[in-house]
């Protein structure tokens, strides 16, 4: 018997299972913002000038393997070994949690200078924690209060905190990173870089903000793909479906997908070993990506449908997702590209959360089925081997 109650119930469970998901991306995929804008910014301010050794976006440091989220090498008398947090939580186990692992990044470093290059170890390393803009005040309150009450957790190098709030104005997206004016907050000892250059003098002399735009750092999130905290199933689904399968295609495989269909498909097989390989040597060399993590994204397309396991091996049913009304862009560029990764990311939540239900996902034909001879789909690859070309 057809119950009203029993249907509304199913589609509050699959909007709340929708919401979790999309936050989940959402959350990882600032991080990764968050750190390809540093990447973009040392690269083009230091390291393109001779001012900066090295950006090391996965780093794994010492004996113990410490994972900050990334380091920059100016020289061999100046580090920065950083990290992201959303928030700080509240919670004092969470907080002494953060605090810990603050203070295990307070010890003599060797920074990655880059492939082929002899590690380095500055005189002088700052910590970096870098908060949203929304946990920032309260959250840099508690942390400085309790290294002040709990001295086993004070690091003796400076703890520098930074908030950063993904923000518009003026009809512009962009990140914005400020130094928090907070009396116990550490300082950039940077006096090794010349003058104009060094941090502590524009973000916390002169108290100008760090400003990132997506077109600024677009290219590099797409190139990386990836950040150095492991990702959660949905992004890194995601990611394997906008930026690592279609590696994997045969050409004449590629030939149907650039058609745009959203209703044909191509049997891709492969495995989580040669899944990981592309993307460690391929595309983000230095991440350590686990096979169980691989393995998790892929059992997550597993549940939307687009995804079989025989044995140790995948039948990936890859193609265009079926899709919402997608927003038509003008012009072509990796920054188009991006925004279409993450409404994918969207689909996807919504096609997974359909799948725990039992519910298959209704094909909706893109506005317009174009033919093979109109297409030209450019994909983030293109644009990535254009420019690198150009």
């Amino acid at each position: 018997m057809f119950s009203p109650s029993a249907e509304k119930d199913g589609q509050s469970d699959r909007v709340a299972c929708e919401k979790k998901l999309k936050a989940s991306f959402s959350s990882h995929d600032q991080a990764v913002d968050v750190v390809s804008c540093w990447h973009s910014f040392f690269d083009s301010i230091y390291s393109g000038k001779g001012d900066g050794l090295y950006f090391d976006r996965f780093p794994r440091i010492g004996a113990s393997k410490l994972t900050p989220d990334f380091t920059m090498l100016f020289s061999d008398k100046y580090g920065i070994v950083a990290e992201v947090a959303r928030s700080i939580d509240y919670d004092m186990d969470v907080l002494e949690s953060k605090a810990r692992q603050l203070k295990s990044y307070d010890v003599q470093m060797s920074l990655s200078a880059g492939r082929g290059h002899d590690a380095v170890v500055p005189e002088t390393v700052d910590i970096l924690l870098l908060l949203h803009t929304t946990y920032s005040n309260r959250g840099t309150k508690l942390l400085f209060d309790l290294l002040e009450r709990r001295k086993e957790f004070k690091p003796e190098n400076n703890l520098i905190v930074m908030d950063y709030d993904f923000s518009q104005s003026d009809a512009q997206t962009m990140y914005v990173f400020k130094k928090m004016l907070y009396e116990k907050n550490g300082y950039f000892r940077d006096s090794a870089l010349p003058d104009e250059k060094r941090l502590e003098k524009m973000l916390g002399i002169e108290q100008k903000p760090l400003k990132c735009s997506p077109d600024k750092f677009v290219v590099n999130k797409a190139t990386y793909a990836l950040c150095n905290d492991a990702p959660c199933p949905i992004y890194l689904a995601t990611r394997l479906w906008d930026r690592v399968l279609m590696l994997l295609l045969s050409d004449s495989d590629k030939v149907v997908w650039r058609q745009k269909s959203s209703t044909r498909t191509v049997g891709l097989k492969t495995s989580v070993d040669s899944i990981r390989q592309k993307i460690v040597n391929d595309i983000a060399p230095g991440c350590e990506l686990s096979n169980e993590c691989i393995t998790s994204a892929l059992e997550f397309l597993q549940v939307t449908g687009r995804a079989e396991k025989n044995g140790n091996e995948w039948l990936i049913h890859y193609g265009n997702l079926p899709a919402r009304k997608r927003k038509k862009r003008e012009g072509v560029s990796a920054e188009a590209s991006l925004f279409d990764m993450r409404e994918n990311g969207e689909i996807l939540a919504e096609m997974y959360c359909r799948g725990l239900a039992g519910e298959k996902w209704q094909v909706e034909p893109l506005e317009e089925e174009e033919t093979e001879d109109e297409v030209q789909q450019m994909t983030i690859l293109d644009y990535l081997g254009k420019n690198r070309d150009s």
